[in-house]
């Protein structure tokens, strides 16, 4: 197969455009989920001096860590001028949650949101995103995931958890699934503003924010922004991940319609992981590739663990950014795999620190 390689100096990191000849993503987007309609919600206008910004979290309640998030990237966001959006979908039954790392399984709920029901969760996101000069556009909070139709085999694609077959596979199409659900409310959105969105991120539940995000008017300086993926160079492991990726707004039809794009048979190349998945589409429709520093981007995932009245914060190595260490960066907080196995030979593994129900979302 031929591909046609071009290379930029972009702002803040090497990109390069691939091309595929001929390929094209084609999109049937699901039923949009029933969130307010654009109109009814009340939103700040003083902080759209340069625009507007999407920001999409999707997962489950139980690993939901919003602090670092609220503070670190959407108030940056505000302060640097943008209007910012959230879009929110969390499962609440903790089941709904898989256990891709086995650390997960250790994983504790947040106290302040264990007992929530969705109105009050709806309530609790609200105030705080409203409280950093954001504004909550939709939040929904399904039960368990939701039946999907028959999926096809498309051989060849996410070859590590083929989702015809696989629960992991399942869980994937679920979270994309929803994603797209989301970005169909979006549009709806930007009809009514009449304006269009920026910039577009997606976040995991469960993101610990070491450091403050760039501000979104340095990273869009670069003159191919619209065009632009920006992916952590450290999230191309192959592992099953959802860390932080960002688009500019002509590549957003393409990174949030990746249900609908497996649906309708997937891509000509192979793939092994989601991350790999994803860079295939974005070949595919000419998108820049920004492999990014970490610094862009300074998240790690992470989960509360310990005794429910005194949680302790602990921090992924499966998903670490080789090149940095925990005290380059200022970490306390230790690894949640040195936390697995000083509790597995714990002999309070049956009292204080039972096992809660972590996972990634697929």
């Amino acid at each position: 197969m031929r591909f046609l390689v071009l290379l930029a100096l972009p702002l803040l990191a090497g990109s390069v455009l691939l091309r595929r000849n001929g390929a094209a993503l084609s999109s049937a987007p699901p039923k949009a989920q029933s969130c307010p309609a654009p109109e009814s919600v009340s939103c700040s206008k003083k902080h759209a001096a340069r625009g507007h910004i999407a920001l999409f979290i999707v997962g489950v309640k139980h690993r939901f860590m919003m602090n670092s998030t609220m503070e670190k990237v959407v108030r940056r966001y505000v302060d640097d001028g943008y209007a910012v959006h959230l879009y929110v979908s969390l499962i609440m039954d903790a089941s709904g949650a898989g256990n891709s790392v086995s650390a997960r399984s250790f994983g504790q709920e947040d106290p302040a949101i264990e007992k929530m029901k969705p109105t009050e969760l709806h309530e609790y996101i609200r105030s705080a995103v409203h409280s950093v000069g954001a504004c909550l556009m939709c939040a929904e909070f399904p039960e368990r995931p939701e039946p999907l139709p028959h999926l096809p085999e498309n051989p060849g694609q996410l070859q590590q958890y083929p989702p015809s077959t696989t629960v992991d596979g399942k869980r994937l199409m679920n979270l994309w699934l929803r994603r797209e659900r989301l970005w169909n409310v979006t549009l709806s959105v930007e009809r009514h503003l009449d304006k269009k969105y920026d910039f577009l991120l997606w976040v995991p539940d469960s993101s610990l924010w070491i450091d403050k995000a760039a501000r979104p008017s340095e990273i869009l300086k670069d003159d191919f922004a619209k065009t632009t993926v920006w992916l952590r160079d450290c999230t191309t492991v192959g592992e099953n991940n959802d860390h932080v990726v960002a688009f500019g707004r002509d590549a957003a039809p393409t990174m949030l319609t990746l249900y609908s794009s497996f649906l309708q048979g997937g891509l000509l190349e192979e793939t092994v992981s989601c991350e790999e998945y994803l860079i295939s589409a974005a070949m595919s429709r000419a998108l820049w590739m920004n492999l990014s520093r970490f610094e862009l981007f300074p998240e790690i995932d992470s989960m509360y663990y310990g005794d429910t009245h005194n949680l302790s914060t602990c921090i992924f190595g499966t998903y670490w950014c080789e090149g940095y260490t925990r005290e380059s960066m200022g970490l306390k907080e230790e690894f949640c795999e040195a936390v697995e196995r000083r509790m597995k030979s714990s002999e309070n593994i049956g009292g204080n620190l039972m096992r809660g129900h972590g996972g990634r979302p697929f």
